[in-house]
């Protein structure tokens, strides 16, 4: 048998003990992630007190897994070019995200990275899409996802909500603007039409805060009736509405909703008067006996109460819990606002004369380090490292900024999420016919 039929067969092998669609590659098995398997979605509603309590629907009997990856083509096209790091490919599927960012051009609110040109992969690294080879259960299991804001951000120590909070606060919590959520999923009529469109309520006027992996983050809620039964769910949930300052003292403490909470009152969250649906505004802490939302029924073009006065069932998902008595009390209290120190004034006040690429500090460095840079006028600035031999290793940054002076964090990665050997690398900076370099040595 020649050498070339001898490989033929061995690839056929191969290519046999792979499930359908799935691309072969070492150190990925798509078979396992979370786009492939869509576990997240079906073991939160089947499981115990989920809603298939309710509907006693099989999730294989509903249309829901026909949103999930099946095989590499659906990422991977010609229609897309084969681009499947373009944010379009992911806004294809991710339309919760989509129409965040749309609502957020609207008024003000958009994402700070979406707004300077980044996009998914640039957070999102081969891992969070392909998977790891782990099968998990959800998006927030520990391990699935790995983007975080911390890989490239670090807290500034100057900004005293970030010393106070420390590690008892996520960065969500403070930077994210609000919670998009859809609210009243009528499940009869999606059954009836085959259809989502128009049989729900969308909402984004609060943000709920949720306890998460010990910490306080942002959260979001989802509430459904069908056949005159009421159901809601509360999750750890990460609206792509990010800001680059976080909120007040006062948006958080000395709270409007805590306060009803601490009173014994419920917050009207989704009230239906007259005919429409009315948000309450601002932030809120989960504790589900005191979060009060209206059940409607579709009626035609309309809505009507769900006459069933029974409470809803309620389940928490993502392994999120609820806010403790001790946490609604200091969101209850009045805390003095806080003041720039001098060398946050002292930022804010001074505007970058030139183009500048700052040494990294730690170097050399083992988990991560960081390095300042200007920009004297806005313009595209690109931000990469690369080997001794000019090779690009990862992109740091890529996209439009305006004039300021910003800070960067490489954690050591390299652009498919997978550690960077020890060795020299420089850190380069391109923008407007800039171009500077900087030495820094990674040990591992």
């Amino acid at each position: 048998m020649s050498k070339k039929i001898l490989l033929l067969a061995l690839l056929s092998v191969v290519l046999s003990a792979v499930p359908h669609g799935v691309c072969v590659a070492d150190e990925y098995d798509l078979s396992k992630s979370l786009h492939y398997t869509g576990e997240g979605m079906r073991y939160w509603y089947e499981e115990q007190g989920g809603f298939m309590d309710v509907t006693r629907i099989p999730y294989s009997d509903l249309d829901c897994s026909g949103c999930h990856v099946k095989s590499c083509t659906q990422c991977h096209t010609e229609a897309n070019g084969g681009k499947a790091t373009d944010m379009e490919t992911c806004l294809t599927c991710h339309s919760r995200a989509n129409l965040t960012f749309r609502m957020g051009r609207e008024d003000g609110t958009l994402d700070v990275h979406v707004a300077r040109g980044m996009g998914c992969t640039d957070c999102h690294k081969i891992k969070d899409a392909h998977g790891d080879g782990v099968f998990y259960h959800s998006m927030r299991d520990e391990g699935a996802i790995r983007a975080s804001c911390v890989a490239c951000h670090e807290p500034d120590k100057n900004i005293s909500g970030h010393v106070v909070h420390r590690d008892n606060l996520d960065c969500s919590a403070c930077h994210v603007a609000n919670t998009m959520a859809c609210m009243n999923c009528h499940f009869d009529t999606f059954l009836k039409t085959g259809s989502r469109k128009g049989n729900f309520v969308p909402m984004r006027d609060w943000l709920l805060l949720i306890n998460y992996q010990g910490k306080v983050t942002a959260g979001g809620a989802q509430s459904l009736v069908y056949k005159d039964q009421k159901f809601i769910a509360y999750a750890p949930y990460f609206t792509h509405a990010i800001q680059a300052k976080g909120r007040g003292c006062s948006d958080c403490h000395d709270n409007e909703a805590a306060k009803k909470i601490m009173k014994g009152e419920s917050v009207p969250m989704m009230a239906f008067e007259d005919d429409r649906v009315v948000s309450w505004e601002g932030v809120v802490p989960v504790v589900p006996e005191h979060l009060e939302w209206a059940f409607l029924n579709k009626q035609d073009d309309g809505w009507t109460p769900v006459e069933n006065e029974a409470p809803p069932k309620i389940q928490f998902v993502g392994h999120g819990k609820p806010l403790t008595k001790s946490q609604i009390w200091k969101l209850a209290m009045k805390v003095e606002e806080h003041k720039p120190t001098s060398v946050e004034q002292e930022t804010e006040a001074v505007s970058p004369k030139c183009w500048a690429l700052h040494p990294g500090h730690p170097n050399p460095f083992n988990a991560r380090t960081q390095f300042s840079y200007d920009v004297a006028k806005e313009g595209h600035v690109l931000l990469s490292v690369c080997d001794s031999l000019g090779r690009r290793t990862r992109i740091l940054s890529s996209g439009t900024l305006p004039e300021g002076s910003y800070t960067a964090t490489w954690d050591g990665l390299d652009d498919r999420g997978e550690p960077a050997a020890s060795g020299t690398y420089l850190i380069r900076m391109e923008a407007s016919g800039f171009v500077e370099t900087r030495k820094i040595v990674l040990i591992r």
